[in-house]
């Protein structure tokens, strides 16, 4: 059984959560566009690189992964 404490402590955590798509497109800029630091820092945390998602043979809008839009990349690896 939870205790008071233990029951809000965990739905404030809950609450200041981002998830990790969220928390991604906030660092973008006003056209949906991450840094190369961010595009390749994402890429990596999934066992990516940016050289492996320009040679996929991509079926969606390829210069928009050039141009690194985060919700090209994010569709990219299945988000």
């Amino acid at each position: 059984m939870l205790h008071q404490a233990d029951f809000l402590r965990e739905v404030e955590n809950s609450l200041s959560y981002k998830p990790y798509k969220e928390s991604l497109l906030a660092t973008c800029d006003e056209n949906g566009v991450l840094t190369i630091e961010d595009a390749n820092k994402m890429l990596a945390d999934h066992g990516h690189d940016f050289e492996e998602v320009l040679e996929d043979p991509y079926d969606s809008d390829p210069i928009k992964l050039r141009e690194r839009n985060a919700h090209e990349l994010l569709a990219w690896l299945g988000y």
